[in-house]
This record gives C-alpha cells, sequence and structure tokens, in this order.
C-alpha cells in the first residue's frame, strides 16, 4: 500500500510526504520527510520545438521515478523498523490531530491527505483517555458517545475551519476473516464518528 500512497500523491516539485510513528509520544515521531524537487521549468519549454519540449517532459519523467523510488526505499525501510522502546506501551492516536492541526495552519493551501496504517485501538492509560485496549466501546451506540465526549474536549484546542481541507484514509491491517474480538467493529465506529464531528472525509478499508 505505501507504493500505491507514492504514486497517487507525489507528482512533481513541492509534493511532501511524512512518516509519523503512532506510539506514546506521537507529536515527536515523525522518522520520515522526503519532498520532490522533479520540476520541469517554464523556461525549458519556451519558444522550444517539440523536440526539446519531449525531451524536457522525458528529463522530468526520469527525475521523477529516481524520486519514488528513493521515496520507496525509504520509506519502506521506515515501516518495517520494530520498535522495542517504551514508547510502544502506548498508542496515542489524538495525539496525530494535534500534528495535524499545526501542520495546516502553517499552510492554509496546501491539501493534506493522511493515512494511518493502524488497527486504530487508542490505548492511553492517563486520566481521561482512552484505553481500548483495557476498555474498548461494547455497541456502536457507545462508540458515538464517546467520540462525542472527546470531541467536546479536542475542540477547543483544534482550528476546525482548517480540519475541512483534510482527507484522511485508514488502513486496517485484517482480513475478513478476523474476529469480532480482534476487529471490534466498534472502535471504527467511534473514529467514524469522531473525523465526522471534525469535518474530515475519511476512508476506512482492510489490507
Amino acid at each position: 500500500i505505501f507504493k500505491e500512497i507514492v504514486n497517487q500523491n507525489i507528482h512533481g516539485k513541492g509534493d511532501k510526504l511524512d512518516i509519523y510513528y503512532i506510539h506514546e509520544n506521537t507529536a515527536k515521531a515523525r522518522v520520515f520527510s522526503l519532498t520532490s524537487k522533479a520540476a520541469i521549468i517554464a523556461g525549458d519549454t519556451l519558444n522550444a520545438n517539440p523536440t526539446d519540449v519531449e525531451m524536457v517532459k522525458n528529463k522530468f519523467d526520469m527525475d521523477l521515478r529516481k524520486e519514488k523510488n528513493a521515496f520507496f526505499k525509504k520509506g519502506e525501510e521506515t515501516l518495517s523498523f520494530l520498535n522495542e522502546s517504551a514508547s510502544n506501551e502506548s498508542t496515542d492516536i489524538l495525539a496525530s490531530l494535534d500534528v495535524l492541526n499545526k501542520l495546516i495552519k502553517s499552510d492554509e493551501s496546501r491539501l493534506v491527505k493522511v493515512y494511518f496504517l493502524s488497527d486504530m485501538v487508542e490505548s492511553m492509560t492517563q486520566n481521561g483517555r482512552r484505553d481500548f485496549h483495557i476498555t474498548p466501546p461494547r455497541d456502536k451506540s457507545q462508540a458515538e458517545s464517546w467520540a462525542k465526549e472527546d470531541f467536546t474536549i479536542l475542540q477547543q484546542r483544534l482550528d476546525l475551519e482548517k480540519f475541512t481541507n483534510l482527507h484522511i484514509n485508514i488502513a486496517l491491517p485484517f482480513e475478513p476473516t478476523t474476529t469480532r474480538k480482534e476487529n471490534n467493529p466498534a472502535i471504527i465506529n467511534y473514529w467514524e464518528t469522531l473525523f465526522s464531528l471534525l469535518g474530515v472525509e475519511e476512508n476506512i478499508e482492510e489490507l
């Protein structure tokens, strides 16, 4: 799926890809950041004959392919890393919303697409936080209720007007035959409700 993400979103100069690990300290967990530099300079094609224009385009295509290959290699190395530190004992998915809030406020014109490669099991033990490993929502109704409770807190610190520019994709690591205990649909109901309240467009699929 990572290769698909790169191909769909890296088209030339300025397109950027960041990767964050989701764990106890998600806000400080950026481990990968690359920006495309491949571009067709207007002066290279201005008043150029068709042959020269074709050469410029071919060079751009080659530069972009090289960049994408670099993205693939580095990204796959990053995603295959096994976190054995103490930070992996918790999963702070909600912290990613603060990361996104900071990102979209830094450049309001930027189209931001987010891909969660995660089971989306929030697991924070502090007071007032959710730990779906210990206490998952029992059904859709409770999941929606919890999401609404958390939204009232989040809306106080997030710039919700900017969140409408976000597109969120969730890739769940489950097979269609996975049991309800492992892939609790109420957890996804929680995130669907929360993202909807935030005004975010989301797409959820199973790998």
